[in-house]
This record gives C-alpha cells, sequence and structure tokens, in this order.
C-alpha cells in the first residue's frame, strides 16, 4: 500500500478523533480583571462527590477543560476562594467569563442560554434589594418556566431570603426539562422540610 496513503488515513483517523472529542468535554475561558492569586480554582461534582482543580491565570486569562455529561453547574472560586461564581456547563459548551474578580456578582457569564440569562437578571438587578425582587424572580420564572437559569434564581434570590411558601409558589412555575433537574429536587425537598 501506498505510504502517502497510509499516511493520509491516519491524518483523518487523528482529526476524526480529535473533533470529536471536544464534544465530550466542555471548556471555560476567562479574561478578568483584579487577580492577584496566580490561581482559579474549579469546583465540579461527580454524583455528591465535589473536585478540586487549579489552573493558573496570567495576564487575567485562563482556562479550564472538563467534562459533563449533562448539565451542571461549575463553581469558579478567585482570589484563594474569597470571591466566586457558577456556571452552567455541559459537553460541547465552550463558556466565557469577563469581568472583575472583586466583584463576582456583575462577572459577565456566556457560552450558553442558562449563562446569559442569569448574566442578564443580575445585570438588570445588580442595585435591587433582595427583598424587591421576589416580583422580579417571579416574572423572570414566568418568562422562562423550562429553563434552569430560574431554578437557579429562585435558590440565589429567594431560598435564603423569603418564606418557605414563596419559594414554592415560585416552584411551581418551573416545567420540563428543568423540572427534571437535580436542582428543582433540592429546591423541592427544602420547602417540605420547612412547611
Amino acid at each position: 500500500m501506498n505510504t502517502k496513503y497510509i499516511h493520509s488515513i491516519l491524518l483523518c483517523i487523528l482529526l476524526l478523533t480529535g473533533c470529536s472529542k471536544g464534544k465530550e468535554q466542555f471548556v471555560v475561558e476567562g479574561n478578568v480583571v483584579g487577580a492577584t492569586s496566580p490561581t482559579v480554582c474549579f469546583v465540579t461534582w461527580l454524583d455528591a462527590t465535589p473536585k478540586i482543580d487549579t489552573v493558573y491565570i496570567k495576564g487575567g486569562k485562563f482556562q479550564f477543560v472538563a467534562s459533563a455529561e449533562t448539565i451542571k453547574p461549575v463553581v469558579i472560586y478567585f482570589e484563594k476562594g474569597t470571591n466566586w461564581v457558577t456556571a452552567w456547563v455541559e459537553n460541547g459548551d465552550k463558556i466565557h467569563l469577563r469581568g472583575d474578580v472583586n466583584d463576582p456578582e456583575q462577572i459577565q457569564i456566556c457560552g450558553n442560554a442558562i449563562n446569559e440569562l442569569l448574566t442578564d437578571f443580575k445585570q438588570c438587578h445588580k442595585d435591587t434589594p433582595v427583598e424587591m425582587l421576589v416580583a422580579d424572580v417571579e416574572a423572570f420564572v414566568k418568562a422562562n418556566p423550562s429553563s434552569i437559569a430560574s431554578l437557579a434564581v429562585i435558590q440565589d434570590y429567594l431560598l435564603d431570603n423569603v418564606s418557605p411558601e414563596t419559594v414554592g409558589n415560585c416552584l411551581a412555575l418551573i416545567q420540563s426539562p428543568a423540572r427534571e433537574n437535580w436542582l428543582y429536587t433540592r429546591l423541592a425537598n427544602f420547602i417540605q422540610e420547612k412547611v
């Protein structure tokens, strides 16, 4: 067999293998300011077991690559754990973070619909007192009943700030596929324990 032909076949196999591996992973890239610590820590979960990975940040830039078969949160810690944000990821996603690590609530996260909805909500409500957010959270959930972003907003803005009944009212608006997510079950269990 011709050597040139064999090399062409091997090259095609390598390229196809490399392309399929990219779909079996997600990428989180950051371009941030304000970091004084040289590392960023990523916490992911395999079932209920946390896994901690550390990557170096240089010139405000970093990249983390891992795998998540289903949509899951990744908690990203800056400044030796004093500041953190959560990104929602699944295989095939390329997530981008941009902002000041010393103002984590205003870090913009894009790359999939969940993160973009959450970033928009945070941007629009950065100056709204927590006690004033109930109506806005309810409106957000009504507008996005099947998105995991609605579950995240309920958890982040209502869970520790309002009655379990109010949380339950918003949770009742959730539809599939968000209703099948583990976070829905966690919130529903919380309400049952408190009511």
